[in-house]
């Protein structure tokens, strides 16, 4: 089924370089694991409960991976898979941004960052241009690709934080859960991050991505708060 999504949008942290071929793309994207405990805040003094999930993540640096910060949040286990290999590496946050719903993950074992290669970051997409979005949704264990058409661009309350307005780009996509943090591709480029779905009614059927220029701003607000 054909649904609309919205996906953050990359131009934040616009990069100028050449296209990234599909092959170089899908072997600097992985699924992210997540084994999480929540704290508990009406009797602080029990453990938490457990409860997991699963995200996708991109290389947006070297040796550091891009995500959705609900993907990650109250992390006990993080692992990450890339496509055609079977281990499982560990990854542990690095900085975290929950007010744009964005976290950098970082990975200590060599062997995960073998034929892997940033993905550049490019400009906000044009009303009606195609986009594909790359991720690991439910329902299957291999990378998914769907294509989907830009229909709207506006500013909108990220469901995470629920704090403030960020920029937004709606497309219409075949995605499920999952998908959230895989990159937006447009001639080889990010041009944003799938994130999150609408409420009420839509809620089926509905999902966004933030802009990756947000994202690269973002991210180094996170890092300057984290300095401090």
């Amino acid at each position: 089924m054909i649904r609309s999504i919205w996906i953050a949008a990359a131009s934040l942290f616009l990069v100028h370089s050449a296209f990234a071929q599909p092959n170089e793309i899908r072997k600097s994207i992985c699924r992210i694991n997540n084994t999480a405990q929540e704290f508990n805040y009406r009797v602080p003094w029990l453990p938490g409960q457990m409860s997991g999930g699963s995200g996708t993540g991109w290389v947006v640096k070297a040796n550091r991976l891009m995500t959705n910060a609900h993907v990650v949040s109250n992390a006990k286990l993080l692992t990450v898979e890339k496509e055609n290999d079977p281990k499982k590496y560990v990854a542990t946050v690095e900085f975290i941004a929950h007010d744009c719903d964005l976290a950098q993950l970082k990975v200590e074992d060599p062997d995960f960052w073998k034929d892997t290669k940033p993905l550049d970051l490019g400009p906000v997409p044009e009303i009606e241009s195609s986009v594909s979005v790359y991720g690991y949704p439910i329902g299957g264990e291999r990378m998914s690709v769907t294509k989907g058409i830009v229909s709207r661009i506006d500013f909108r309350t990220y469901a995470h934080s629920v704090m403030d307005s960020h920029l937004c780009i709606q497309i219409d996509a075949a995605i499920n859960p999952g998908n959230s943090g895989g990159p937006v591709m447009q001639q080889g480029k990010v041009v944003g991050v799938a994130f999150q779905g609408l409420g009420g009614a839509d809620a089926q059927c509905s999902r966004e991505k933030s802009s990756a220029s947000h994202s690269k701003d973002s991210a180094a607000r996170t890092r300057r708060m984290w300095a401090t």
